[in-house]
């Protein structure tokens, strides 16, 4: 089954996985976006007209709606897409996630969703270690 829902047709391989009889992929291919209703948040890892999403400095003169996502041609979408096929060291994907969560944030005050200054100002603490133990307290 995990097999199945992260198949990419050509990179995982050509013949899909079966599960239970059926050939499944990625369910990125056939609605990658669901939105339910006016008040679904949007989020991507790609720059474009998502909710939540990387804000590019660079230029663009393109956009693609893919599978229900709009995403625009910049040398940062280029480069979010090569992570995501050849995955890159901790540092480089806690800078990543660091910017997921300043981009919540700045949905967030947005659209007035979030008040205190405080919390603008919160930074994660998540921090790498070479033998880093989960102890209970």
């Amino acid at each position: 089954a995990i097999q199945c829902s992260c198949f990419i047709p050509f990179w995982s391989g050509i013949v899909p996985p079966k599960f239970h009889g059926i050939a499944y992929m990625d369910g990125g291919f056939s609605d990658n976006l669901p939105i339910i209703d006016k008040n679904t948040i949007t989020v991507s890892p790609f720059s474009g007209e998502s909710d939540i999403c990387p804000q590019d400095d660079t230029y663009n003169l393109f956009q693609v709606n893919l599978v229900n996502t709009s995403i625009m041609l910049s040398v940062g979408n280029l480069y979010r897409l090569t992570r995501i096929l050849f995955p890159a060291h901790p540092e480089v994907l806690s800078k990543m996630c660091q910017q997921g969560f300043d981009d919540a944030l700045r949905f967030l005050q947005r659209n007035n969703k979030i008040a205190c200054t405080r919390c603008l100002a919160i930074q994660s603490s998540f921090t790498l270690g070479e033998d880093d133990d989960m102890e209970a307290d």
